[in-house]
């Protein structure tokens, strides 16, 4: 994993986050370029994202604060401890740095939430911890796929 790759990845992320948090405007019909949703400022740059992306992780995998798989710069997915859906702010330190499944599952809840959930998650047995998974899993996708649709 070389510096550059880390640089673009981030430089994506950053953008992802632009994209989905800044301002939504009509692209057709009668209200077309109008603004339909103001949007939230994004308080950081990349380079403010990578400098805290290297704080965080370094180059060096680290285990995910909820299950313990290893995440490096390249692997990590970011999400917010507290969801922006419930009043949580856009600044980094109410980001974490997590692996893509635990993201995909926490879904909008808190990070104490989550960690609760799979702290009881772990303490059942391995078949029963596999289904519960599995089916939530499963359910998100559902969502996922309701909202954002089928790709060709």
């Amino acid at each position: 994993m070389s510096e550059k790759e880390i640089q673009q990845r981030i430089k994506k992320m950053h953008g992802l986050m632009l994209r989905r948090f800044g301002p939504k405007f009509w692209k057709s019909g009668k209200r077309k370029g109008q603004l339909r949703e103001p949007g939230m400022t994004v308080p950081f740059s990349a380079a403010e994202l990578h400098s805290w992306v290297m704080a965080e992780v370094g180059i060096y995998a680290s285990p995910c604060p909820f299950c313990g798989t290893p995440i490096d710069a390249l692997s990590l997915s970011l999400d917010h401890d507290v969801p922006a859906s419930r009043g949580g702010s856009l600044v980094l330190d109410n980001l974490v740095c997590c692996c893509l499944k635990c993201n995909k599952l926490k879904g909008s809840l808190t990070g104490d939430e989550f960690r609760g959930f799979m702290l009881y998650v772990r303490d059942l047995a391995p078949a029963a911890q596999s289904d519960i998974l599995t089916r939530l899993n499963a359910g998100a996708m559902g969502m996922r796929l309701r909202y954002f649709g089928r790709k060709a």
